[in-house]
């Protein structure tokens, strides 16, 4: 797979999980914390990242580790310190 596919395919993933993300937000905003609706988001969510982006939690540690939650070098990472 190719560097512009992935891209591709990582913008489409992003979308469609902040989408179900906006949507359990906005059941829970309604008080609807324990619903089928809800359900379906959560498992959705789960069953869209284990098919099309399967990371295993040992890699996203890996990469959390590495380059924070938000995608940036943590300021004490090797690689951010002056040389």
């Amino acid at each position: 797979m190719t560097i512009e596919m992935r891209k591709a395919r990582a913008k489409i993933l992003k979308r469609i999980l902040n989408a179900l993300t906006v949507e359990i937000s906005e059941l829970k905003a309604r008080g609807e914390s324990d619903t089928e609706e809800l359900d379906l988001a959560r498992n959705a969510i789960t069953k869209f990242c284990d098919k099309l982006w399967p990371l295993t939690l040992d890699t996203v540690k890996i990469r959390h580790a590495h380059y924070g939650a938000r995608g940036h070098h943590h300021h004490g990472h090797p690689m951010m310190r002056a040389a």
